[in-house]
């Protein structure tokens, strides 16, 4: 607990700009006594999937003490945006799966929640829609969404277990 509160710390006096952050060499001296896992699509795991071959991926993922994916609808706004198709998605994500089990990292499936019941998207959507500090737009809300045909935020409720296995059914 006191290496994640010295993290936080740092991250919000020592390394903060324009968001809380902390550089990989803080994380790396206090890591003992912390779990690390990867993050959502804009993390380090998913990117470098989308951008390198296997061996890069594998390389990538040996800091992680555990591997995340989440559902499919999740991924939705890089679908929408353009950036890859369904069928892409797909495929990164299970290449992550196999690059995960071949260096034997655990996956973890997540939600990455952002409310708790489907009718309270409206207050994510909301805060998406909105302008942050200094008017710049919400990492969901970039100026070139407005030039493309309008589409639904993704969904990140909380799930149950059961739903959580529906949404990953296409992993097997």
């Amino acid at each position: 607990l006191k290496a994640l509160y010295k993290l936080v710390s740092y991250s919000h006096i020592d390394y903060y700009f324009d968001v809380p952050k902390v550089p990989r060499r803080e994380v790396e001296k206090l890591r003992e006594n912390l779990i690390i896992g990867s993050a959502r699509f804009n993390g380090e795991v998913f990117r470098t999937a989308c951008n390198y071959n296997n061996d890069v991926l594998k390389k990538v993922m040996e800091f992680y003490d555990y591997i995340e994916i989440q559902p499919l609808e999740n991924y939705s706004y890089l679908v929408n945006m353009g950036e890859m198709s369904d069928e892409q998605l797909k495929t990164y994500l299970l290449d992550i799966v196999r690059c995960a089990e071949e260096i034997g990292k655990p996956v973890c499936a997540t939600g990455d929640v952002h409310y708790l019941t489907k009718k309270q998207k409206v207050f994510r959507d909301v805060y998406i829609s909105a302008k942050g500090i200094g008017g710049v737009p919400h990492p969901l809300n970039p100026y070139a969404r407005s030039r493309m045909p309008a589409f639904e935020n993704p969904d990140q409720h909380y799930r149950s277990t059961d739903e959580m296995f529906k949404c990953m059914s296409f992993l097997s």
